[in-house]
Parts: C-alpha cells; sequence; structure tokens
C-alpha cells in the first residue's frame, strides 16, 4: 500500500487563495496559545522584574533606584507603567 501524500501543487494554490492574512496565519496564533498554557509559570523570569521595578520607580516619581542601575534607557518601563497606573485606575 502506498500512503498519500500531501499534494504540495495543490496545497500552494489553496494558501494562495486565502485573501485574509488572519486566516492565513491562525493555525501559529493557535500553536502560540497552547505553548504559552503549557509552559506558563509564576512569576516573573529573565529582565521582567528589573524591567517592573523601573516602571514602578516612574510612578513614584524617580527613575532608577539609589544603587544606580542604567543598564536599560526609561522608554519601555514608561510605556509599562502607563498601563501600570491605567490598570490602577480601573480597578477604582
Amino acid at each position: 500500500m502506498h500512503s498519500k501524500l500531501i499534494n504540495m501543487p495543490n496545497l500552494v494554490k489553496t494558501l494562495k487563495g486565502i485573501k485574509n492574512p488572519y486566516l492565513l496565519f491562525s493555525p501559529f496564533l493557535i500553536l502560540f496559545i497552547v505553548y504559552v498554557l503549557i509552559f506558563l509559570t509564576d512569576g516573573h523570569s529573565g529582565d521582567q522584574p528589573r524591567y517592573l521595578r523601573f516602571a514602578r520607580n516612574l510612578i513614584h516619581g524617580s527613575y532608577s533606584p539609589p544603587e544606580v542601575d542604567l543598564r536599560n534607557g526609561p522608554g519601555y518601563p514608561l510605556i509599562i507603567s502607563i498601563y501600570r497606573v491605567w490598570y490602577w485606575v480601573t480597578l477604582l
């Protein structure tokens, strides 16, 4: 018995026929969501604590703690602080 293989020319025609990019890339989104749910961790890892600390410092009127730690600029922590304040305001 010969197993039936995927007919590549037909698959390419089908993929070219999909005009909506959301439909074309939705399997990748589903895979990403499954990956995140499987490997979900408690707490923060990597550089997340540092960025969150900078964001908290910006909310309280400073950027770096007394021991100067300027490995990163204030751009990303500034964006995070905006979302943290917005989240706090919506809880009121």
